[in-house]
């Protein structure tokens, strides 16, 4: 198979994140779900870092992410239903902090070429 050279970002769809998550006891349970990624090349990457800073972002982690992740499977709410995608359900999904470290690992796999993590 031949190599694409990519101009641009590119979707790829479904790269499974594994969310860690604080249960009692001190134990902690994975969640994995399955999330679409735009991925960018190294100084577009930056670029949007750095408008974001200069908008004056309060998250930039957040925002970032909040263009990076263009879709999703395996997320449900408290009653079990799914949580369809959509720009607000991305907006909470984006603030927790072991959110953004699982995508951002998962990200980072991606556009480094990495294959995705087995459990």
């Amino acid at each position: 198979m031949a190599f694409v050279l990519y101009k641009g970002p590119r979707v790829v769809k479904s790269w499974p994140v594994s969310i860690s998550v604080a249960v009692d006891g001190g134990e902690v349970q994975k969640n994995d779900v399955f999330v679409d990624l735009s991925l960018l090349s190294k100084a577009d990457l930056d670029k949007k870092i750095a408008d974001l800073k200069a908008a004056g972002s309060l998250d930039v982690d957040a925002d970032l992410l909040k263009s990076l992740v263009c879709g999703w499977a395996g997320i449900v709410d408290e009653s079990g239903a799914p949580v369809e995608f959509s720009n607000a359900a991305l907006a909470d999904f984006v603030v927790m902090p072991n959110i953004k470290r699982a995508v951002f690992d998962a990200y980072y796999c991606a556009v480094g070429g990495e294959a995705a993590a087995k459990n």
